[in-house]
């Protein structure tokens, strides 16, 4: 019996340790989702920061349209770390990016965005939402 608790001890030990690192990882990309969402909310408030990223992405737009852009790249930050993190499903995800779509403003921003967004992709996680959004976009423009 001795030899099967400390088998099971180090078992539990194990798990717990795998859970704290996926805690640890989920914590790190929560704050980096903040900071970045800090930064794009200070470039919607001023859209002459928007020129300090992406600037060729956004160089053909006014200081609105900029604005407008982060805007939508924010949103879309956030429900990359909401599917990430499991706070909505795939079918949830879906249905909002069917709704995101249904503005032209939304749409010009995936247009211009989703190479870099694609090539920015860190692991399938980023890809599952990429691939979300490409069709939510592919079925709005067939409409």
């Amino acid at each position: 019996m001795k030899p099967f608790l400390g088998v099971a001890a180090i078992a539990l030990g194990v798990a717990h340790i795998a859970l704290a690192e996926k805690r640890h990882r989920e914590s790190q990309h929560l704050a980096f989702v903040r900071l970045h969402s800090d930064l794009a909310r200070d470039s919607a408030g001023d859209a002459r920061f928007t020129e300090v990223i992406n600037g060729d992405l956004y160089a053909h737009l006014d200081v609105d349209g900029r604005a407008q852009m982060v805007m939508a790249n924010r949103w879309v930050s956030l429900w990359s770390a909401m599917l990430r993190l499991g706070f909505i499903t795939r079918t949830s995800a879906r249905q909002i990016a069917d709704t995101f779509m249904q503005s032209e403003t939304n749409r010009a921003y995936w247009k211009l965005a989703s190479n870099y967004r694609r090539t920015g992709a860190r692991d399938r996680h980023d890809e599952r939402l990429i691939e979300i959004m490409a069709d939510a976009y592919a079925n709005s423009q067939a409409a």
